[in-house]
C-alpha cells in the first residue's frame, strides 16, 4: 500500500484509514489486525485524485477547485491547503478579471508537479531505499533543512536538501 493511519477518537473509537493502489481490501484486514480493530462501526471508501498538470480548471465562467481540479498533494494525497490556495486564486481572478488558471499554476503548480515526480519516486521505492533515504535525511543538515522548510512547497526546499546532500540524487533514477 501506499500508507495508513489510525486516529483515536476516544478510548474505545478510532478511525483507521490506507491508502492504496491494489489488494487494498487485504492490506486493510491486515492494519485492522495489527492494530488489534475487533469491531467496526462502518466502512467509507473513495477515489483520491492525483494531480495532473494537462486538465483544464476554467471553461468559460465553470472552475474546478481542490479534488475537482486534481489539486491534491501526490505525496500524502491532501489538499485541504491547495483547495484554499485555489480559492483564493479564484477570487482574484473573477474580482481583477484574469485568467484562474494561470493564478493557481502561479501560486502552486510547480510544487504540485514536484509531489507528483516525489511520488513517482516514492512508488518505486524498496525497503532497502527507504532505508537508505531516512539515513540520508536523518543527519542534521538535512533535519534542519526539513524541521524549517514548509512541507507544501517543495520547490522551495529540494534543492537546499540536495546541495547539502548530493547523495540524494541516488533516487532520481526511480525516475526511469
Amino acid at each position: 500500500g501506499t500508507f495508513g493511519w489510525v486516529v483515536p477518537e476516544d478510548k474505545n473509537i478510532v478511525r483507521i484509514g490506507l491508502i492504496g493502489n491494489k489488494n487494498v481490501k487485504e492490506q486493510f484486514d491486515k492494519l485492522c489486525k495489527d492494530y488489534n480493530i475487533t469491531k467496526i462501526l462502518c466502512y467509507q471508501g473513495g477515489i483520491i485524485p492525483k494531480y495532473n498538470r494537462k486538465v483544464k480548471t476554467q471553461k468559460d465562467n465553470v472552475y474546478l477547485i481542490g479534488d475537482a481540479a486534481l489539486q491534491v498533494k501526490a505525496t500524502s494525497a491532501g489538499g485541504i491547503i491547495q483547495s484554499l490556495i485555489a480559492g483564493q486564486a479564484l477570487t482574484k481572478a473573477i474580482t481583477k478579471n484574469k485568467s484562474y488558471e494561470k493564478e493557481w499554476r502561479k501560486q502552486m503548480g510547480k510544487d504540485l508537479w514536484l509531489h507528483a515526480v516525489m511520488r513517482k519516486i516514492m512508488d518505486k521505492l524498496k525497503d532497502k531505499d527507504v532505508e537508505y533515504c531516512i539515513k540520508l535525511c536523518n543527519q542534521k543538515r538535512i533535519k534542519k533543512i526539513l524541521e524549517t522548510s514548509d512541507r507544501e512547497y517543495p520547490s522551495k526546499f529540494l534543492l537546499k536538501m540536495l546541495i547539502k546532500e548530493p547523495r540524494l540524487l541516488y533516487f532520481t533514477k526511480f525516475l526511469l
